[in-house]
Formats: C-alpha cells, structure tokens, sequence
C-alpha cells in the first residue's frame, strides 16, 4: 500500500464529501412534514404511471427485497468472506465497515426528517417498510457499496477495474432509483437524498478506512496472505 492510501485525511475526498452530505442533510430538512411534497416530484411519480408493465414492476419487487434491509446484510457480509477467502483479511473487515457505515446517515435521516410517502395521487405499486419515505437507503446503498468497491479496488492496486466498478456502480444506481420512482415508494427527492447522505458519507470514509486498514494489516492475523 502507498504511503497516500495510509493517510486519514484527504481533503480532495473529504471536503466534497462533507459538502454533498451537507446539501442532502438540507434536502432532507427542506422536504419533511408538514411541508406539502413539490408539484415537480408528485408529477414525475403521476407521469410514471403510463410506463409500469408487469415486468418493470417484477423487477422493482426483486430491487426491493435483493438491495434492502432484508437481504443486503447478508450480502455485505458474504463480500467481506470472499475478501477474506482471498488472502486480504484487514481490507475484508473495513470493507464490510465502510459499506455499514456509510448506509448509516439515511436511516438516521428517516428519524431526523419524517416525510410521508408518496400518496394514492401516485398510485403505489405496494406498501414498504417503514412510513418515512426520505431518504431512499436503496439507491444510497448501490452508492455506499460502488465507493466501497472503488475503496477495495484502489487498495489492491487495480485501477483500471475501479473504472469499471464506477461505471457499473452509476448504472445500477440509475436502474434502482428509477425503480423506487416506477413503483411510487418513493419521490425523486427520496432518490437524490439517498444518493447524497451515503455518498457523501462513503467519500469521508474513505481516507479513513484507508488509514485503518494500514493499521490493521501491521497484526499478523489480519496482514495480506498474497
């Protein structure tokens, strides 16, 4: 590991970090009751509409269950076995930190800013867990997970899959946050809150894990086998 990814603090990461996080922090306070939600989200939900299909609906379920609280743990922590599996025993342990860490703030925001969920205007698909619709901790978590993946790439040296890992990471964020909007569980404001807070959170983490991992690798039980 390079002397740079031993630093905990890197100002060109942290400091937009902070600032992202900071604006959705006051999304999140502009959006919550009783203010009314915005004309422009309630729209976009009404005109989505016209385009649900069985299949896009099918698929939003299964974004549902495979990327939320009920299965997304289970999968963090079987990343973090693999990791482990190949021989980088410190880098699995923060990795599985970093990705929980950063999902953190969007729960903590449902508390801080309840918001009710899009109403019958919209025509829901289906009911979710949880009355408070801000923000969405599905998309925010394809966030946490692409910036904890780039994180686990730049450590291990591969640089050009972070480029991929990124690509597919914005992709799947597009895919998951149109998902919430197909099914009206949440308003695009949800969406660009979730993306916010854990985003903005991951990139503040990350000099951080980097600099906890160069810790942890120096014990003998948990330093790289490869």
């Amino acid at each position: 590991m390079s002397g740079s990814e031993g630093r905990w603090w890197r100002p060109a990461l942290q400091l937009p970090g902070l600032a992202i996080w900071g604006l959705a922090m006051l999304l999140g306070s502009a959006m919550q009751n009783p203010r009314p939600p915005l004309a422009q989200d309630t729209g976009i939900l009404v005109a989505l509409i016209q385009t649900r299909t069985n299949f896009l609906t099918g698929v939003a379920k299964l974004i549902e269950f495979w990327d939320g609280p009920q299965a997304t743990p289970f999968l963090v922590v079987i990343a973090g076995i693999l990791i482990f599996w190949r021989g980088h025993r410190s880098l699995a342990i923060i990795a599985v930190l970093m990705t929980a860490l950063a999902w953190l703030p969007g729960h903590l925001a449902k508390l801080l800013f309840p918001r009710d969920r899009p109403g019958p205007m919209t025509q829901p698909v289906y009911e979710v867990l949880g009355a408070n619709s801000f923000p969405s901790g599905h998309t925010g978590l394809v966030v946490a997970a692409t910036i904890t993946a780039m994180f686990v790439l730049t450590a291990l040296g591969h640089r050009r899959a972070r480029i991929v890992a990124a690509l597919v990471g914005v992709i799947w964020t597009i895919v998951v946050g149109m998902s919430r909007l197909e099914v009206a569980v949440h308003y695009p404001t949800d969406v660009i809150g979730g993306i916010g807070l854990d985003g903005g959170m991951a990139l503040m983490l990350w000099p951080i894990a980097a600099g906890l991992n160069h810790v942890l690798a120096r014990w003998p039980a948990l330093a790289d086998r490869h």
